[in-house]
């Protein structure tokens, strides 16, 4: 990397570039200590004063995306959904997920449509509203998520609907207790549709005959 990318590098993280300035002028500070103590000194706190900008600096700006993101998380969970004819229609969310309000027989939750989980998965606390219990009888299961793999166990909801469409007897997986409570809407509800599409950014699904 020659100096004009260093230079270009800089210029695109002003925060690095304020860090970086600040180390430079301690530094000097401490090596002219003994030629100009009151140059060193002034140099030294520059140099300290600028660490603590960039670090405080760094926090704010932190703290701000991360705000921005829980907003956006949190305005785009609507869970609307409309029905048109015999088909149910979801709307791409901000997050660029599509998400539902179902309701799972005695409660109400929001699930993640996500047509690359093989099962319907539920959280723990879902599952305690909804007064679903795992399935002693079966062995747990080890599935792969993006968080890592976690075990999950077996159970089943007596019905779950949303819009135009309603499943019922339907195998869920109950998650471990992480804290996590996404609930998720995998390929073995969807399989049982008669169909389903993305069109203009909209997930349609058709319920069975």
């Amino acid at each position: 990397m020659n100096l004009s990318q260093i230079q270009t590098f800089l210029f695109a993280q002003p925060l690095l570039a304020l860090a970086a300035l600040a180390v430079l002028l301690a530094s000097l500070g401490w090596m002219l200590q003994h030629r100009s103590p009151p140059i060193a000194s002034a140099l030294r706190l520059a140099g300290y004063a600028g660490m603590v900008g960039a670090a405080l600096l760094t926090v704010i700006e932190a703290a701000y995306h991360a705000s921005r993101s829980d907003i956006a998380l949190a305005t785009g969970r609507t869970g609307k959904v409309a029905v048109v004819g015999r088909e149910t229609v979801i709307p791409l969310e901000p997050s660029g997920h599509y998400w539902v309000k179902a309701g799972l027989d005695r409660t109400e939750a929001l699930f993640l449509i996500d047509t690359g989980a093989t099962y319907t998965a539920i959280s723990p606390q879902t599952a305690r509203d909804a007064g679903i219990m795992a399935d002693p009888a079966q062995m747990p299961i080890t599935l792969t998520t993006a968080n890592g793999p976690i075990t999950a166990r077996f159970a089943k909801a007596q019905e779950l609907s949303f819009g135009s469409i309603t499943v019922r007897d339907l195998p869920v997986v109950i998650g471990p207790d992480t804290g996590d409570d996404t609930n998720v809407i995998g390929m073995n509800l969807l399989s049982k549709l008669q169909s389903w599409r993305v069109d203009q950014g909209r997930l349609v699904l058709v319920p069975a005959s």
